[in-house]
């Protein structure tokens, strides 16, 4: 663990010194931070690598990625859910700050236990990172060790279980396409993709978002690898991505909602893509 950013480039350290001054700020009314953490790729030099991040209706490409993790005393999920997007949202108004923005808020209670439980998401955040913020009214547990062999064995237990279950909706859907209940197969769609971008998360970096919304989880994916960036292509198909994203409530509570058929057949072909590219992708991580 690192608590200085003196050491990196001059355009970063401006950003972080306007990142965190948004967050102290932002936060006077909410719960005070514990601490205020940056990690990953953000605190390397990979001058080469571009991410595609989806921003409404249009991909926009960044250098780099700030993951930031905030933990704080109290668990708030839906607050910090909102504190986060308010942030985030803050970030992107100010033109100096070139980096996309990732928040990520934990409570400490949570956080202590996961790495006493040694969750590789958390393990991994400290083995690289830099603390930008303190209070000190709380200390963190140190990192543990831990054996390859554990990590690979719990991303098989992880592909496994979330493949197998994706797989399953897919069938799902079939069946009720076939019987003609369109709003229920669209519903089956959505939930295999949800399952399918969180078996991938799940076995790169042991961490999932707590959403069904399939944009925050596509976003989370194309940070960890390039490999889904065209997976949707958003700039020409988001009529379609929006058609799946908003099917996980559509399909169940509005009595109104029409779907096309000819849509549905559409993501059909997308949705079994994804699959077999997290199959692809998921089993080179854990070989």
């Amino acid at each position: 663990m690192k608590t200085s950013i003196e050491k990196l480039e001059k355009h970063k350290r401006e950003e972080l010194i306007q990142i965190l001054e948004v967050i102290l700020n932002i936060w006077k009314n909410y719960i005070k931070p514990e601490y205020i953490i940056i990690f990953w790729d953000y605190i390397k030099n990979n001058k080469n690598i571009i991410n595609l991040v989806r921003e409404w209706d249009t991909l926009v490409e960044y250098k780099t990625i700030i993951q930031i993790l905030v933990i704080t005393r109290k668990p708030a999920q839906e607050k910090n859910m909102t504190l986060s997007r308010e942030i985030m949202s803050k970030i992107k108004n100010i033109k100096e700050i070139k980096s996309a923005v990732n928040i990520i808020i934990q409570d400490i209670y949570s956080f202590n236990d996961w790495i006493e439980q040694k969750m590789y998401f958390y393990l991994n955040i400290l083995n690289e990172w830099i603390m930008l913020y303190n209070s000190g009214r709380f200390k963190l547990k140190q990192a543990k060790s831990i054996w390859i062999e554990e990590i690979k064995q719990i991303q098989k237990d992880d592909f496994g279980h979330m493949y197998e279950i994706a797989c399953e909706f897919i069938k799902d859907y079939k069946n009720a396409y076939n019987r003609a209940s369109y709003k229920l197969s669209l519903f089956y769609l959505h939930q295999s993709v949800e399952f399918l971008l969180t078996c991938y998360l799940l076995v790169k970096v042991w961490y999932k978002p707590k959403t069904h919304d399939i944009d925050i989880l596509y976003t989370k994916i194309k940070e960890q690898t390039k490999e889904f960036n065209y997976w949707f292509d958003l700039k020409n198909e988001n009529y379609y991505f929006e058609i799946l994203r908003w099917a996980y409530i559509n399909s169940r509570y509005n009595k109104d909602y029409v779907v096309n058929r000819q849509d549905i057949l559409f993501l059909e072909i997308k949705v079994l893509s994804l699959r077999e590219l997290v199959r692809k992708e998921c089993i080179k991580l854990i070989k």
